[in-house]
């Protein structure tokens, strides 16, 4: 998926972008809505990975909307 996104239009790549943070704030939010049916659950790697790709991915949507507004 980010392999195709600078190559895309720029309302594309947002939405790309938007949707995989949608996807990787789930994975994250995983732990806050599960964590307590398990004893012990404490962030691990992949928690703290998908939260910053998640943020990651949402600053390049914005950067991506930002570009095509910009005059030329």
């Amino acid at each position: 998926l980010y392999a195709l996104v600078p190559r895309s239009r720029p309302a594309a790549a947002a939405a790309a972008l938007a949707g995989a943070a949608l996807v990787l704030g789930l994975r994250a939010a995983e732990l806050p809505l599960v964590g307590s049916e398990y004893d012990a659950a404490s962030a691990g790697i992949g928690f703290w990975l998908a939260l910053g790709a998640a943020v990651v991915s949402l600053v390049a949507a914005g950067m991506a909307v930002a570009g095509a507004r910009r005059p030329e």
